[in-house]
């Protein structure tokens, strides 16, 4: 039996797997860093990518299991210096987005870097509780629902397209030069 450790790597890197299986099903060429400093995949136009993986656990305040994802945990480096706890604050120093993949469910939330607060936790999609807590922020089971600014991600893969990206731009920037007429 292996160690919590390396069992966690291992589920690590599965979710790394699964992103860059989704990447490629959404027309992009991921790439592997050959050393892992906080960014797990590249998409060929330089998007950087941090993946976070769970399986569900079911618990007694959970019993029809929930998604917890480290925020802190991994051994990162930022402009040279070396931070075995990164804090929330550097994400975006680190990576562009973070993809939390929820591998029991095949669910993936692509999130972006300067979005991500802190703890991310998730219900599974079998709990039909209307008050289900699952977001970003602070882990605290008191905290109100943010359901809707987590789902928002959900499947957000839209967020990584280029040249969608800059569609949306020039069309937003094209509005504003004509005065709010579309043309």
């Amino acid at each position: 039996m292996k160690n919590a450790f390396h069992k966690n790597i291992l589920i690590g890197q599965a979710g790394v797997y699964a992103v860059a299986e989704k990447l490629c099903l959404h027309g992009h060429s991921p790439c592997f860093p050959g050393v892992d400093v906080g960014v797990d995949l590249i998409t060929e136009c330089g998007i950087r990518l941090q993946v976070k993986a769970a399986f569900l656990r079911k618990t007694k305040q959970f019993p029809a299991g929930a998604y917890t994802f480290n925020t802190h945990g991994s051994v990162v480096q930022v402009r040279g210096k070396i931070y075995k706890k990164r804090k929330l604050s550097e994400y975006h120093e680190i990576c562009d987005f973070i993809v939390f993949a929820c591998l029991s469910e095949r669910r993936f939330f692509v999130v972006p870097a300067d979005k991500v607060k802190g703890a991310f936790w998730l219900e599974s999609r079998e709990h039909n509780d209307t008050k289900a807590l699952l977001g970003m922020g602070k882990y605290n089971r008191t905290a109100p629902s943010n359901k809707s600014v987590v789902l928002e991600y959900e499947d957000a893969w839209h967020l990584l397209d280029m040249d969608s990206a800059l569609e949306s731009i020039e069309l937003a920037e094209g509005v504003e030069s004509a005065g709010g007429a579309t043309h």
